[in-house]
């Protein structure tokens, strides 16, 4: 496909010239858990479906 060029671009998809460096990743807060209400939540999941 002429379409799909596989060059990276950012998040409005804006191609990077060649040798860009990835962004830095983003920072969570560490009680963001994220699709779990709380730690409580997550370690029940994880619990019943390990």
């Amino acid at each position: 496909h002429s379409f799909f060029q596989g060059r990276p671009c950012d998040e409005n998809g804006t191609f990077l010239p060649p040798g860009t460096l990835p962004s830095p990743p983003v920072a969570h807060p560490t009680n963001d858990w994220t699709p779990f209400w709380d730690h409580i939540e997550f370690e029940k999941a994880e619990f019943l479906y390990k």
